[in-house]
């Protein structure tokens, strides 16, 4: 469960992300070209990891997350205390 919980947020990003992108007329390729464009709290070569290999770091997932405006909780399902 962990795993596909993990992946379940990151493609939800990606969805937005990629939609977001989409409705302003940009590509990967013109963020790259022109960071500036991209808006997102996430910088470009992040950016290109969560779209290109569904990858994002737990900092930059948060920021996306407050950025969409999301609800969010962070769970920790395996410990060894």
């Amino acid at each position: 469960m962990r795993d596909d919980t993990i992946n379940e947020t990151i493609f939800k990003l990606a969805i937005l992300a990629g939609n977001e992108m989409a409705e302003k007329g940009l590509s990967l390729e013109d963020v790259r070209a022109k960071p500036e464009l991209n808006k997102m709290p996430i910088g470009v070569r992040a950016l290109f990891y969560l779209l290109k290999n569904q990858k994002l770091s737990l900092k930059g997932q948060i920021k996306l997350i407050e950025y969409f405006g999301l609800k969010w909780e962070l769970l920790i399902i395996d410990h060894k205390f």
